[in-house]
């Protein structure tokens, strides 16, 4: 799977009618960013730690889209135990219920360490407007961290059929390194939901 950075495409949230590979990960990264200082350090591996959660939670949400339902706004989030959880939110309208989600994740809870939104929408792409499972994921701490990215998808009911493209990194301004570390953390959280993962693997087209 591949990834894309772009500055940052429209997004808008609208109703749509339409852990095995973790201690490799742990120590990829060590290797990567042991010469840096403690601060850096911390801030990288609270951003690895957010991608792995968005990725597990981008798979929830693909998972739901795969057989043409609309997604329900979810929210998942990460106990200091290393459990997660997850509330759906459900508003008679879409948008209010997307909407709750961005405030719960800006105002976080005691005992969440992070915490994922994932919405369903479009965003604007060279092909025009698009379906988009649109994810907002935060660190909480000293040094609360957060991205944003969106994961295109052709919806089921296209004559095509369901598809799965790259997912589109907004707001991205770590160098290279970092950005590759965290892009791998997000598929690795996406593999670990492994029921969700097949679906996504073999509904991947990568051509958008």
């Amino acid at each position: 799977m591949s990834v894309q950075k772009t500055p940052q495409p429209v997004a808008v949230v609208e109703a749509a009618t339409s852990t095995t590979g973790r201690r490799f990960l742990i120590t990829k990264r060590d290797s990567q960013i042991g010469s840096r200082r403690t601060g850096e350090t911390d801030i990288l591996a609270a951003m690895i730690e957010t991608a792995r959660l968005a990725g597990f939670f981008a798979a929830h949400g693909v998972w739901c889209v795969s057989e043409g339902e609309t997604l329900i706004p979810l929210l998942g989030y990460l106990h200091p135990d290393g459990e997660y959880g997850m509330d759906r939110l459900m508003f008679d309208d879409y948008a209010e219920g997307a909407r709750a989600g961005q405030d719960a994740l800006a105002d976080g809870d005691p005992s969440w360490l992070g915490a994922v939104l994932v919405a369903d929408g479009y965003i604007h792409l060279d092909q025009g407007k698009t379906d988009a499972l649109l994810i907002e994921a935060v660190h909480y701490g000293p040094q609360r961290q957060s991205m944003r990215l969106a994961l295109p998808y052709r919806p089921a009911q296209d004559s095509r059929g369901f598809a799965v493209h790259k997912p589109k990194f907004m707001d991205v301004d770590c160098d290279d390194p970092e950005f590759d570390a965290m892009a791998e953390a997000f598929f690795v959280g996406a593999a670990s939901h492994t029921e969700a993962h097949a679906v996504w693997d073999a509904h991947l087209d990568e051509t958008v």
